[in-house]
């Protein structure tokens, strides 16, 4: 039977180091996607002698890309690996206890995103609704690009529910003892630890 091959040393390290990027990686665009806005921005068009109501559109985030917004989000996202690779390391010697200890760190990521995804899909469904009622005019490609903005968020949400569901039952077969618990501790590596709980 071959055997898995599991990187030590500095192999060991960068391959963490990979993984653990990729990860932050992903949990940032997951943030930031939550936070996008599509916002109709009103404008006038002039025809021989009358004026007709039209929409444009402005993509903006709630979050920003300044420093204070990329800050708040990094600790966000080490607080939330820091937990799931303390839950999944190899020299664990029992099972963990999945109480508030572990979900006071990976609530605040979890929250904030909840709390931007309901937020910025509300603002595109207003937006929507703004201009299915106030427009003079059929803006067929201003609703529709309004309709793929609502479909993008629940594109974002399935992933990341689908996310919060694999890792919940990580954590599970993690609180117990058994040959599961086992497979994933002592089969694979440190660096596989963060793919095994987002997929990357």
């Amino acid at each position: 039977m071959p055997v898995s091959f599991r990187p030590t040393g500095l192999a060991g390290f960068w391959a963490t180091s990979v993984r653990l990027f990729f990860s932050a990686l992903y949990l940032w665009l997951l943030m930031h996607a939550a936070a996008i806005v599509a916002i109709p921005i009103e404008r006038y068009d002039s025809k021989e002698w009358s004026n007709y109501l039209t929409f444009d559109i402005s993509y903006r985030t709630l979050l920003g890309f300044d420093l204070k917004a990329e800050l708040y989000i990094t600790t966000l996202m080490g607080s939330l690996l820091y937990t799931l690779c303390r839950c999944c390391r190899r020299n664990m010697d029992r099972p963990i206890v999945l109480n508030y200890r572990i979900y006071i760190f990976l609530a605040p990521y979890l929250l904030s995103f909840i709390v931007y995804w309901t937020i910025s899909t509300g603002i595109i469904s207003y937006g929507l609704f703004r201009i299915v009622y106030h427009s003079q005019n059929n803006l067929w490609i201003i609703i529709t690009q309004f309709i793929l903005g609502i479909l993008f968020k629940l594109l974002i949400f399935s992933n990341y529910y689908s996310t919060c569901v694999r890792s919940r039952a990580i954590l599970k077969v993690l609180e117990t003892e058994g040959p599961e618990r086992e497979a994933i501790l002592n089969l694979r590596t440190h660096a596989t630890h963060l793919n095994f709980f987002f997929r990357l």
